[in-house]
C-alpha cells in the first residue's frame, strides 16, 4: 500500500508501524525517476506500508527527521527510524537496503 500523507497528524498514526517514508517533491526530477519504483515495491513488499510525504507541503515533517536533500527514504518501525536511504538507487538496491534495514 503506497499512501500520500496530507497532515502530521496521520504521519504520526502512520510511523507507529514497520514503514518505508518516501519525502519527495513534485518538482524533484530524481523523485519523479524514483516513484514508479517505489510504487513497485510496495506492491511487491505487500508486509510494510509505504507512505509519501511531499516536502514542500509538510516542511515540519521534513524538518524534524532533518531531510536536506531527495529523494530520501527513511524506515520505521515502532516510531524509530532503523534506516535511512539518500541516494537514487535502482529497484534492486532499494528493495536490498530496505531488506538489509528490516533484518
Amino acid at each position: 500500500m503506497l499512501i500520500d500523507i496530507k497532515n502530521s497528524k496521520e504521519f504520526s498514526k502512520s510511523i507507529k508501524e514497520t514503514v518505508i517514508v518516501d519525502f519527495y517533491a513534485d518538482w524533484c526530477q530524481p523523485c519523479k525517476a524514483l516513484n514508479p519504483i517505489i510504487k513497485e515495491i510496495s506492491q511487491e513488499l505487500t508486509y510494510i506500508d509505504f507512505i509519501k510525504v511531499n516536502v514542500d507541503t509538510l516542511p515540519d515533517i521534513a524538518q524534524t527527521y532533518s531531510i536536506t536533500s531527495i529523494p530520501t527514504i527513511l524506515v520505521f518501525k515502532g516510531s524509530h527510524i532503523i534506516g535511512k536511504i539518500d541516494t537514487f538507487a535502482n529497484k534492486i538496491k532499494l528493495v536490498s537496503d530496505i531488506k538489509s534495514a528490516l533484518s
